[in-house]
């Protein structure tokens, strides 16, 4: 018997056994049907050592998600900086950066505040987003030497960012929230797969002759995740 207590989901055409451990620390392992259980059990105490540090991690490194209450003076991050945010009563609802603060006007007759200040804070941070991230990946095009066929602002929940075979790239407008070396080092990871379209040593080598310190950054992304997520 394990020491992790775990949720185990058969599937019929999986051939390889799988972990996936959340944020909360639940595990979830993913077998084909005819698997016999203590070679599960015997998976699991080998990836014991693994499994408790990811624990570890999340449990003692790994920062909290809080959720935003979109209020006067709440601080949100743009760029690795935090602004406060400042209401106002206009007419014309608009949401701008500046003085050092996010500026957001809502109009008399809108009732439901939170809602409103969160969609208009969702759509600043993609137009912010797609401005930042296109002149930056223009630059490490050049870099690469490798050519997109579009860049994609999306809201996704799994990564923060996608290549297509065909040169489509996506990235999270989250990301708008981190300091722009981690921006960088999501983009010329994704960039990369262009060259490698895999992560085997050659695509990581290739990553870090551009970016020497991607490491740091794939660990800050790790630690901060919840806190670039709204």
């Amino acid at each position: 018997m394990t020491d992790f207590t775990y949720t185990l989901i058969r599937q019929q055409k999986r051939k390889t056994l799988c972990i996936t451990i959340s944020s909360n620390n639940s595990i979830t392992v993913k077998a084909s049907m005819r698997l016999a259980k203590k070679h599960i059990e015997n998976f699991l105490n080998r990836k014991s050592p693994w499994i408790n540090k990811t624990i570890h991690f999340n449990r003692q490194i790994k920062k909290s998600y809080i959720p935003k209450n979109f209020t006067e003076g709440e601080k949100f991050l743009y760029l690795g900086q935090e602004y406060p945010l400042i209401l106002r009563k206009k007419d014309k609802g608009e949401f701008i950066l500046k003085d050092a603060q996010l500026l957001v006007a809502i109009p008399p007759r809108c009732k439901k505040h939170k809602n409103y200040i969160s969609k208009k804070l969702v759509q600043w941070y993609k137009a912010a987003a797609y401005k930042n991230f296109i002149e930056r990946v223009s630059n490490y095009e050049k870099i690469i030497g490798v050519n997109i066929i579009d860049l994609k602002i999306r809201t996704l929940t799994k990564s923060w960012g996608n290549c297509s075979k065909k040169g489509v790239v996506s990235l999270t407008w989250n990301l708008i929230m981190a300091p722009l070396n981690i921006i960088d080092y999501v983009i010329v990871h994704e960039l990369c797969h262009l060259v490698h379209p895999n992560h085997s040593p050659n695509f990581w080598k290739t990553v870090s002759n551009i970016l020497p310190h991607y490491k740091q950054c794939k660990q800050w992304l790790a630690v901060n995740e919840a806190a670039i997520r709204l």
